[in-house]
């Protein structure tokens, strides 16, 4: 929030600026006004969390949940019992998320395609995964996603949203937790 700071993202840098490939993880990078940013790609790595919503009924939420509000993190048999139930009473809406790829996504639109941006992270081969890859790919985020073959599933949230606006999330991370060294990242 400094009005002298920013960060400048252009195919040509201006002189005196610091060319550079910046890597994110999930948060931003901001330099000081003499000093002038300019990225020539952007790579973000984290968790590759599909965002799940589902408008809810208190009633409903009280039959999945202790009490509302709050995030905690459940199992993968849970969270396809609670996929399965939330889709019955409302439309899901599949967003992909976590926290560097949205910084990634912002970053991308921000640029308007000018600067190549790039997410890594570990899916299962399954189909989140799949979704989540597409679905990233048309944000103007190049997906470097590596499969996990261990049979844990992709990374999600489920976000039961109930008529007061009320937020009450369940996570699972599944395949994400699987990235652990850098020897494992996909080359670009």
């Amino acid at each position: 929030d400094n009005p002298n700071t920013y960060i400048s993202c252009g195919a040509a840098p201006p002189a005196g600026a610091l060319p550079c490939t910046t890597l994110l993880a999930g948060s931003a990078v901001a330099m000081p006004v003499e000093q002038e940013l300019v990225c020539s790609t952007v790579v973000g790595l984290g968790d590759p969390v599909m965002d799940i919503l589902a408008h809810v009924s208190h009633d409903f939420l009280k039959t999945v949940a202790s009490e509302p509000g709050g995030c905690f993190p459940v199992s993968p048999e849970e969270m396809a019992e609670l996929l399965k139930k939330a889709g019955e009473q409302s439309d899901l809406k599949r967003i992909p998320g976590g926290s560097a790829a949205n910084v990634v996504k912002a970053l991308a639109v921000i640029s308007g395609g000018s600067v190549p941006c790039k997410f890594v992270g570990m899916v299962a081969r399954d189909d989140t995964g799949d979704e989540y890859r597409s679905k990233l790919s048309a944000t103007g985020v190049a997906p470097l996603l590596l499969e996990s073959t261990s049979g844990a599933p992709s990374a999600s949230a489920l976000c039961l949203v109930t008529p007061d606006g009320q937020r009450t999330m369940r996570t699972c991370l599944g395949a994400s937790l699987e990235l652990r060294a850098a020897a494992q990242v996909p080359p670009s």
